[in-house]
């Protein structure tokens, strides 16, 4: 490539040399080393790596996670879940004769998929019909999707957990 430049009356002539190819890669490869740069700080800044606290440790106790899950199935209870009008999460345990399970200490944590700091952490109540109720917070925003996250423990030490996808 040949640029010329005017000098007086003469035109005089740029070569382009090994000098000015360096340069020009040096800035093609800078550019990208610094947008690479940039996209790997703020990854790093916005999420963690991990949303599953100790999930190391989770994994090592997986057989046991295998046998809580087999108790579970052997109990033949399901779960009802209803997300009511008035921000509320109605949750019914039933057993394997179709009624309301009673008696439980339910905890439960309302999920989202991505970001920690959007967790809520749900308390139960139960009601007379047998159902758990637990109140979402005023100020929290119902969009997108979650996870409903639930701990039922009976008096004997059962333990009944769920886990369900809600679509607000």
């Amino acid at each position: 490539m040949l640029k010329t430049q005017k000098t007086g009356t003469r035109k005089q002539e740029k070569e382009l040399t090994g000098k000015h190819v360096l340069l020009i890669i040096i800035a093609i490869f800078g550019v990208v080393f610094a947008v690479n740069g940039y996209m790997v700080i703020q990854s790093v800044k916005t999420f963690r790596g991990e949303d599953t606290k100790q999930s190391y440790r989770q994994g090592l106790a997986y057989n046991g996670t295998l046998e809580h899950r087999a108790q579970q199935k052997a109990t033949g209870w399901s779960a009802d879940i209803d997300l009511g009008q008035a921000r509320t999460v109605s949750l019914t345990i039933i057993d394997e004769n179709g009624t309301p399970v009673r008696g439980l200490t339910m905890t439960g944590l309302l999920k989202h998929p991505a970001e920690t700091d959007l967790d809520i952490v749900l308390t139960f109540t139960q009601n007379a019909q047998g159902h758990y109720i637990a109140s979402l917070p005023d100020d929290y925003t119902l969009t997108g999707k979650r996870y409903l996250m639930t701990k039922a423990v009976r008096f004997d030490g059962l333990v009944f957990e769920t886990k369900n996808e809600i679509k607000f």
